[in-house]
This record gives structure tokens, sequence and C-alpha cells, in this order.
């Protein structure tokens, strides 16, 4: 994940930046149609969103790491699983993430690469483990400027983007319409003359 970010969402987000102005009507549109973001909490993920692309990794991980297992937490209670215990006084206490993401709905749901993604980017102490290191301000302002936070952050947008569907087949539809011109086009200079 770390030379990932190096390599791939580094270079991907400077180009995005350097040939396009990302706008926040355009971030919005793929946060109001995500299933994973709750209704109450768009404004945090959009706000969030907007100032990673503005390099800004301090702010965007702050507000968005404890809505993305805020987001777990509504996923776990639509697949009909506790998020609460109680203790031993009988006092309810919240699971932690990691232990939502173990409850046989979840698993059920999700897809196996992607509960082990959401572990090791946020609960695991054999990944990068910015849920906890975030929420006990384990991180340095240099911290939030590594490879791990611009992965964490670039992991939360497509995690917006994975559960938008109908925004998906759109953007899909759209572009094989290109490629199909684009690719019609290159096969009709092939033909030879008759």
């Amino acid at each position: 994940m770390g030379y990932f970010s190096q390599i791939m969402i580094g270079n991907t987000l400077h180009y995005i930046r350097s040939k396009f102005k990302v706008e926040e009507k355009d971030i919005r549109e793929i946060v109001e149609n995500s299933i994973i973001v709750p209704e109450d909490r768009r404004e945090a993920y959009v706000k969030g969103l907007m100032a990673g692309f503005s390099g800004d990794f301090l702010i965007a991980l702050s507000i968005l790491v404890p809505q993305v297992e805020n987001s777990v937490r509504e996923l776990a209670l639509e697949c009909g699983e506790p998020v609460y215990n109680l203790n031993e006084d009988g006092i309810e206490e919240i699971k932690t993430m990691h232990a939502v993401l173990e409850l046989d709905g979840v698993r059920e749901h999700l897809d196996e690469d992607f509960l082990l993604a959401l572990k090791t980017v946020f609960c695991s102490k054999f990944g990068f483990n910015m849920r906890n290191d975030i929420a006990h301000g384990l991180l340095s302002d240099k911290q939030f400027q590594s490879f791990h936070a611009l992965y964490t952050w670039w992991f939360i947008l497509k995690i917006c983007y994975m559960f938008c569907g109908k925004l998906q087949v759109e953007n899909r539809i759209k572009v094989n319409d290109k490629l199909r011109k684009l690719f019609e086009g290159k096969n009709e200079d092939c033909v030879p003359d008759a």
C-alpha cells in the first residue's frame, strides 16, 4: 500500500490537480450517491475529501477517519448486527471498528479483500492503524503528509465511489461509448480499400 501510494496515487493526484479543477459539486455528487455515507454525514465527507484534493491530509483524515468508522457501524446495523456490547456493569459500550468488521453479517455482505483492506488501513496493528492513531493523537504533522496518509485518504474516496452504483454505471456507459467511438474510428482506418 505504501509503494502503491507513492507510485500510483501520488502521481495520479498530482496529475488531477495539475490538469483539472476538482469542484465541491463533483465530490458532493459522489458522496450523495454513495450508500455507505449516511445522509447526516455527507457534509463531513465532502469537506474531508475536498481537503485531501487540496493536499491537507491533516484536516482530511481528522474529519474522514471517524466518519468511516461510523459508516462501518451503520453498515453493521443494516446487516442486522449489534454495534454495542453490555459491560459487566450493564452499561452499553460501542464495539471497536475491528470488532464490527468481524461480525458475521458484515463479513457475509462485504468482499474478503475489501474487509482486509479496511482492517489494514484503519484498525490493524499490522497495518496503517489510522483509526487508532488519529483517535489517540499519535500522528505528528509530518505523518499527516506521509504516503500512508495519502493512501488512507484515497481509499476513503474509493470507498465512497465503490458504493455509488448508479453513478458508476453512468460513468461506465460514458467511458464505453467513448472507447467504442475511438475503436470504430481506428477500425475504419484499418479497412483495406476495395
